[in-house]
């Protein structure tokens, strides 16, 4: 069995995931190949390559160059009218189309099977999938919203993508035909002819893909959980942990973590709000990822700020020194930092939003606050500090919950048996159309 996975980069939250798959993929046996967009630069990891779109032999040069030109003002247009800039509340919107055209390579996607990840600026959807071939099944594996939204990633609690988009409340100048309108309705009449098959990480996003126009009448729909290397994030004595840091061994340690920490669906300014409310005496904060460490007052406890932690052991230890990770997600799929947490037996004290309570079970391997709501989640953060052999339970429990059911071969063997049961129902329906 040949599988093609199709994601846009090679670094980041979703290609990590995609490559970890591809990787599982190929160490159990199977010729899995992976391709990302000719904008960048070949991966370490092994059968890895940039797409090369063919050219519209169909059309004359003149035509490929007013196509072209036409895109490029209609885009040009709706970014201008609808999205001026970015803003602290504003995320990545992207509507599928590109400014030429991606017709199916189908001298490089030779596959058995298409697995689709993070695709937002990867191919232009119309000339993609019109030109696919149609016996071809697809495995498309949400790693957020947009694949079933008229353009959003996250949609803040809007389900206008049920029932067709349109005045989208993430556009400015929104109206009910409005560019989401448009995404939708072309999203939704591509996917009617695909032989379909949906792979959601968490519960919460599977329902939510089950309930949108465009993936609703998937052929299939699946849940798979993301696999962590439960070695690469195993638990490191505290006390060692914490001396490896440079971390002060009489306070407890709250832990945060995020690719963007200014981005607000991530709930770090929620954090901020319940910080103050925190003895300084008795905690300490660390956080990684992007943005700056914030601004504090000196009778309010420290935070301090790692930037981006690249190094596996580095990671580890940050995990591992947490006497709890806080992840105060608004909306969210299956969060990879709660995940690498519990896997080094920190508990997650979190949002109840998303994908998030998979595996942040209350009372169980973390706590849970209502979402967005700063006061109970200070309330939950005290109530773990407060209970120090709940909270080495909790621990345990998650590094216990991690070893059962987040591993990477249990991932790889889930997707396995799924690709394995899409190919063969192809061949079936191939031979009953021939």
């Amino acid at each position: 069995m040949i599988v093609d996975q199709l994601c846009y980069g090679v670094s980041g939250g979703a290609a990590g995931a995609a490559q970890r798959i591809h990787a599982g993929l190929l160490a159990a046996g199977v010729d899995s190949r992976y391709w990302h967009s000719p904008k960048l630069s070949r991966s370490e990891m092994p059968e890895t390559q940039p797409l090369v779109w063919p050219s519209n032999t169909d059309a004359r040069p003149l035509n490929r160059a007013f196509d072209r030109l036409s895109r490029t003002a209609s885009l040009t247009w709706a970014k201008r009218r609808h999205r001026p800039g970015p803003s602290p509340t504003r995320e990545y919107f992207s509507s599928g189309r590109l400014r030429h055209a991606t017709p199916f390579p189908t001298s490089q996607l030779t596959g058995d099977v298409l697995m689709i990840h993070w695709v937002g600026k990867l191919f232009d959807y119309p000339t993609f999938f019109q030109s696919l071939p149609k016996q071809r099944p697809i495995v498309w594996v949400l790693h957020d919203m947009n694949p079933f939204t008229g353009g959003c990633h996250f949609s803040a609690g809007c389900d206008r993508f049920e029932r067709g988009c349109g005045s989208c409340p993430q556009l400015d100048h929104a109206h009910a035909s409005d560019p989401s309108a448009r995404t939708m309705a072309m999203k939704t009449e591509l996917y009617r002819e695909l032989d379909l098959h949906v792979v959601s990480v968490s519960h919460w996003m599977s329902e939510q893909a089950k309930r949108s126009m465009p993936m609703r009448n998937a052929a299939s729909h699946h849940v798979i959980p993301l696999g962590i290397d439960i070695q690469a994030f195993a638990p490191i004595e505290k006390s060692q942990a914490k001396a490896a840091l440079g971390l002060r061994s009489d306070r407890k340690v709250i832990a945060f973590g995020a690719d963007v920490a200014t981005n607000r669906r991530k709930g770090f300014h929620c954090l901020m709000e319940a910080w103050p409310r925190l003895d300084p005496n008795q905690v300490q904060g660390i956080m990684f990822g992007g943005g700056d460490a914030p601004q504090l007052p000196s009778n309010v406890a420290s935070i301090r700020h790692f930037g981006y932690i690249r190094d596996a052991l580095q990671k580890q230890l940050f995990y591992s020194a947490a006497d709890m990770f806080v992840m105060p997600s608004l909306e969210d799929n299956l969060p990879q930092t709660g995940l690498e947490a519990s896997a080094c037996g920190t508990p997650v004290v979190a949002f109840d939003a998303g994908g998030i309570p998979d595996y942040v079970r209350h009372h169980n391997t973390g706590l849970l606050a209502p979402t967005g709501d700063s006061e109970a989640l200070a309330v939950q953060i005290k109530w773990m500090l407060d209970h120090p052999e709940q909270r080495l339970a909790m621990g345990v429990k998650a590094r216990e919950m991690m070893q059962q059911e987040f591993t990477g071969p249990l991932e790889t063997s889930r997707y396995q048996a799924l690709l394995q049961q899409v190919v063969r129902g192809a061949s079936a329906a191939g031979k009953r159309v021939a």
